[in-house]
């Protein structure tokens, strides 16, 4: 129980049992099971954002080289060039279609293509 549905449930028993109804504890007991269903699925869906987080981060160069010859995005604030372009790693040198002298200074994989319709 977090700290909010533990507050709910101490205002629900400060009331003094004699005055409270049975349909009001049945409706208290509902509150607090949705209460708890929705922190339930707030905790998934932060979860779900971090792992969505993690997967598209940019990668800097200096903290590891992608697959040999997988073809990445790179991005580069160096040159006349600032912006994502199509990059791969040989296994010791950065390759592009746009200029071999650009090199990436961070990279990510491409998200997988949409399904067909």
């Amino acid at each position: 129980m977090n700290t909010n549905s533990a507050r709910i449930k101490l205002w629900c028993l400060k009331l003094n049992n004699a005055q409270r109804s049975e349909e009001a504890m049945i409706y208290e007991e509902k509150i607090l099971n949705e209460y708890q269903a929705l922190d339930d699925e707030r905790v998934l869906l932060t979860a779900e954002v971090e792992r969505l987080k993690a997967e598209r981060r940019w990668i800097p160069v200096v903290d590891k080289y992608p697959p040999d010859w997988k073809t990445v995005m790179g991005f580069s604030q160096k040159h006349a060039y600032y912006g994502p372009f199509r990059t791969f790693w040989s296994g010791s040198q950065w390759g592009s279609a746009i200029d071999d002298e650009m090199i990436p200074t961070h990279w990510q994989f491409f998200p997988a293509p949409p399904d067909p319709a």
